[in-house]
């Protein structure tokens, strides 16, 4: 009870935090306008920027990150799960990990469906992976692979085969290859394939619009209508503080170590990549050309940040991230690829069409990923 009271006073003062910091933003910048009569985009997006990160900041303490394997309860239409218990461990787990805003439901929807499609033995059990899906990619991986090492010394007996979507392949990665020697072979040792649904290995363009991200996120859950407003607004800060899209960033300062280790040893690495961007290359080329003839007639005296948007749009739209057949609308084929693994396939499916499983093409996922477990 006192934890409880302790919580809500927590998210009453981030919420006030943030009503605070919204309202001398917003004065700010009708001072601004009255001032100048033409507020400045550039100066807007500062603004915002900066109030963001004065919200993170003070948010900061109250963040408390949770962690967790959960075993599916066997059955097709089970909603249970129930906690890890060591001395029960089955001799081989399927560990399914979500990726960037990814929420324990897609997750389980997923596992249920591939479960149903694999048909394992009674020795064989489903579990997830909860982590929170915005925070640093290797400290969550650095839990993991501590879970991985616990699980080996209890079971060394127990195989895990990791079942990945998105980031959640840059966690198990990070967990299996990021360790030295003779930890690496240990931690290794118990995972002995790991498959990757549209991974980010080299990172998105889209990762750059975190922000568009966490308001996506947060619309999703107001639209659902199971949460209050200051239970999604406590959610979005304890599943991590936005610092997971500036590990995404392509060519950021995490991918570069990421990719710089060796493939695990004694690890098989598949990867499925989606290719079904909702961009065809024409609407792309036409988008281009449109944006570029708006360039050309925009007066560069009076709009000059007015330019820096329409590049950005341009970049975007143009991106092989959302270009039908080169990218599955948040990673790029190029990106999905990684040094060392040949195993390297291609689906028509879009990025968060993965756990949509009802899709015909998430059920040619599915059993793509069943085949690739049994070497059908």
């Amino acid at each position: 009870m006192k934890s409880m009271k302790i919580k809500n006073v927590l998210s009453k003062l981030v919420l006030v935090s943030g009503v605070i910091l919204f309202g001398a933003f917003f004065k700010s910048n009708s001072e601004a306008q009255d001032a100048s009569l033409k507020p400045s985009p550039a100066a807007f997006i500062q603004q915002w920027q900066s109030i963001r990160d004065q919200l993170r900041e003070s948010a900061k303490p109250f963040q408390k990150p949770e962690y967790g394997i959960r075993f599916l309860v066997r059955g097709k239409n089970s909603e249970n799960v129930e906690q890890l218990v060591i001395d029960k461990l089955p001799r081989r787990i399927i560990l399914v990990i979500g990726g960037l805003q990814g929420d324990q439901e897609s997750s389980e929807q997923f596992a249920k469906s591939l479960q149903q499609c694999l048909n394992y033995p009674l020795n064989t059990r489903l579990a997830i992976f909860d982590y929170p899906n915005d925070d640093s990619i290797s400290e969550t991986g650095g839990v993991l692979r501590d879970l991985l090492r616990e699980l080996q010394q209890e079971s060394p007996d127990t195989k895990v085969s990791i079942v990945a979507h998105s980031m959640g392949g840059l966690v198990a990665r990070w967990a299996l290859e990021s360790t030295v020697e003779p930890e690496k072979t240990l931690v290794a040792g118990v995972v002995d394939h790991l498959t990757m649904i549209c991974p980010p290995n080299y990172g998105s363009a889209l990762a750059r619009y975190a922000d568009v991200l966490e308001i996506s996120d947060a619309l999703t859950k107001m639209r659902k209508g199971k949460d209050s407003f200051i239970t999604i607004l406590t959610s979005l800060i304890h599943d991590g503080l936005g610092e997971a899209c500036v590990e995404l960033i392509p060519d950021s300062e995490f991918l570069r170590k990421l990719n710089a280790f060796e493939r695990a040893k004694g690890v098989r690495y598949t990867i499925l990549a989606g290719t079904r961007g909702p961009i065809s290359p024409l609407v792309g080329l036409a988008s281009s050309m449109a944006i570029n003839e708006t360039r050309a007639r925009t007066r560069v005296r009076d709009n000059a940040e007015v330019y820096k948007v329409l590049d950005r749009v341009k970049e975007l739209m143009t991106s092989d991230e959302l270009t039908l057949g080169l990218g599955d609308g948040a990673v790029a084929l190029e990106s999905a690829r990684l040094t060392g693994v040949s195993e390297f396939t291609t689906v028509p499916i879009q990025h968060a069409e993965w756990a949509s499983v009802d899709l015909p093409q998430t059920q040619v996922l599915i059993k793509k990923v069943a085949a690739s477990m049994t070497g059908a």
